[in-house]
């Protein structure tokens, strides 16, 4: 029976994995921020999945963990992993690898992100002939409280960001979605690494002036960088900077910056004219400003003989930010004064010369004086001006200064701008339903203008007017035909269903649309509908309804609203042109006379007057009429064919 004794030998490294798992769940259980959920036993590359715990609250926020234990001697705990694992793992965020050594009793960890970026480095200067399969881990970081503090704290916070934007994805309806994506800056994956997460951090903001990346991701950075007090200085500047651009902004974390930088310049931690002046920029977009008012005169007041250049600097932006505040308080004169003396110190400062142009628009009404100054901004790194703004007032001072190919031009630029907000939008089509063109460049601009509007604003009625009107000018100016009239009359119906009293204007347009073209009856129907909105259109309806020869109705309406024609020498003379039709000499007559009378420059009046004479027998007055209005438009067709046709009563000679 000795092959009974033939049993399975124990794992010799069992030990190891055991005394490393006990460490790793005491160690998680202890910290009250995790908890184990899971052990992954079909290990393609992860032993635990641990819960984020917040608030003694479950948050279903998982971290992938990898253990390994060694019992190797040496300075260094190291273990080695497949790379297929590290892969594997990468998968999911903040993913790290915990290692027990048992000699020194301790639990290292190390983010799979680190190693992966450890493994990039490595290869940059030692390119792998492709056959390596294993990669060697060293570990110098404690899995500790402090370790597992900054994992819960990141983890959570970008796990609470990532659920909020998906939700607010799916919640939003397709016409909404292009709001969404311009306006949401998205929280970038911030290190876990405390100097890498620095370093971005400082870019973000010194370079790409990138203040609301920063602050969409301002909870994953304060995660990483904990009380790095510098770090910190930078997130509130950030959120200040929102503020001062008009953009969304956080008021509690500006709050905290008035603290933190109010103790900064007690503890001497920056210079006291930095910090007055960055207070006053924090009470100002507060809405605070008389406090920032005081904080900005507090700074002005020591910058005084001050031969710093870095403050000299400071000194002009502080005089530029106390003016927009002053304005603010209704000192105008005052503020003016404030942005010329930021040019005196700083003569190319852009904040400077975009308050001033902004004051002689508003102030000045001087649009010239305001071009100057808007045309000599250009923005500068780690400026909060907003170019998208600047752009806004220069269009409208391009505008006012009859320059509107590059009114337009100004206008494209910022609604290129992908991060286009309502008011620019609000701004631009204010300053093109204002400007009114009169040649057929800038009508076309602005028609391509209002249909870009209208891709984003659908259903607009105010658009769908003005593009409306556009389309109509320029049909008539030209006869061009972008659009066809029965596709203008939808337009006009799906305006008239919003706005009923812009309608009779509308179908008045519509009805010259047709009349141009020579289609009486189309004009008729239009004419009618402008007619039912306002009386004013009765003799544009009583012609269309003459061409169409429909005389008793054309007298029918006119004798309606005879108050409103009585005194209207083109409704008198439709008047006679209907009562002629229908053989009413004496009533033609009364009318005909009543239009010259009216108006004695209008010249077929005259004429058809002296023609009605003839018709019904009295050649007297006809001839004298007749001789009368060839000596007033000896150029007139009319003219031409009575000398044609009664040579001997009218010589061409005369």
């Amino acid at each position: 029976m000795n092959d009974l004794d033939d049993l399975p030998r124990q794992n010799p490294a069992q030990h190891i994995q055991d005394e490393a798992e006990a460490a790793f769940e005491k160690s998680i259980r202890s910290s009250n921020l995790f908890d184990w959920q899971l052990k992954d036993r079909r290990d393609y590359g992860t032993d635990y999945q641990i819960e984020a715990i917040k608030n003694n609250l479950r948050t279903n926020i998982r971290i992938h963990v990898q253990l390994k234990g060694t019992e190797k001697q040496g300075k260094d705990t190291k273990t080695t992993i497949q790379t297929s694992n590290l892969n594997y793992l990468i998968t999911q965020p903040f993913s790290i690898y915990a290692c027990y050594d048992l000699n020194k009793k301790k639990l290292f960890s190390r983010t799979a992100e680190d190693v992966f970026k450890s493994r990039q480095s490595r290869d940059a200067e030692s390119p792998r002939d492709g056959k390596t399969k294993t990669i060697s881990i060293k570990f110098t970081e404690e899995l500790n409280l402090a370790f597992l503090t900054k994992l819960n704290k990141i983890s959570i916070s970008t796990g609470v960001a990532e659920r909020d934007r998906r939700i607010e994805w799916q919640a939003t309806p397709p016409s909404k979605l292009q709001q969404l994506i311009k306006r949401n800056a998205r929280p970038i994956p911030v290190p876990f690494d405390e100097n890498d997460a620095y370093q971005k951090l400082l870019h973000l903001y010194n370079v790409m002036a990138a203040d609301d990346i920063i602050s969409a991701s301002y909870d994953q950075f304060h995660a990483v960088l904990g009380d790095n007090q510098e770090a910190a200085r930078y997130l509130y500047l950030s959120e200040i900077n929102l503020g001062l651009k008009g953009s969304e902004f956080d008021k509690a974390r500006v709050q905290s910056a008035i603290a933190s930088i109010t103790s900064d310049i007690l503890n001497k931690k920056i210079t006291t004219i930095s910090g007055l002046y960055t207070l006053g920029n924090a009470w100002s977009v507060l809405g605070d400003k008389k406090a920032a008012k005081s904080k900005y005169e507090e700074a002005l007041s020591q910058l005084e003989g001050s031969g710093n250049q870095s403050e000299t600097r400071v000194a002009a932006q502080c005089w530029t930010n106390y003016g927009s505040v002053i304005h603010d308080l209704g000192y105008s004169s005052e503020a003016k004064s404030a942005y010329e003396q930021a040019l005196t110190i700083d003569p190319e400062l852009a904040e400077a010369h975009f308050e001033l142009g902004v004051w002689h628009a508003r102030n000045g009404n001087d649009p010239t004086a305001a071009l100057e100054h808007l045309d000599s901004v250009s923005k500068s790194s780690g400026s909060s001006l907003s170019m998208r703004l600047v752009n806004a007032w220069r269009a409208q001072a391009l505008f006012q200064t009859n320059q509107e190919g590059s009114a337009f031009n100004a206008i494209n630029s910022f609604l290129d701008n992908d991060a286009l907000s309502d008011w620019e939008w609000a701004w631009a089509a204010r300053l093109v339903s204002t400007h009114r063109y009169d040649n057929l460049s800038s009508a076309r601009k602005s028609l391509q203008f209002w249909r870009r509007y209208l891709l984003q604003h659908p259903g607009h009625v105010h658009a769908q007017i003005e593009e409306f009107n556009c389309l109509w000018w320029i049909h008539q100016e030209t006869g061009e035909t972008r659009i066809s009239f029965k596709e203008m009359t939808k337009l006009a119906e799906a305006i008239t269903l919003k706005s009923e009293s812009t309608s009779g204007r509308l179908w008045d347009q519509l009805g010259h649309w047709a009349q141009r073209e020579d289609d009486w009856i189309a004009a008729e129907a239009a004419f009618r509908r402008a007619l039912i909105s306002d009386k004013k259109y009765s003799y544009c309806f009583a012609r269309a309804l003459n061409r169409n020869g429909k005389y008793e109705e054309t007298l029918a309406v006119l004798n309606t609203h005879s108050e409103s024609t009585a005194s209207d020498a083109p409704s008198q003379f439709e008047l006679a042109v209907a009562r002629e039709h229908l053989g009413d000499s004496v009533g033609a007559i009364a009318a005909y006379s009543q239009a010259v009378e009216i108006d004695p420059d209008y010249d077929v009046a005259h004429f058809n007057l002296g023609g009605v004479f003839w018709n019904s027998g009295d050649m007297r007055n006809a001839l004298l009429i007749w001789k009368a209005a060839i000596a007033r438009f000896p150029a007139h067709e009319a003219a031409d064919r009575l000398r044609k046709d009664l040579p001997a009563l009218f010589p061409s000679n005369e």
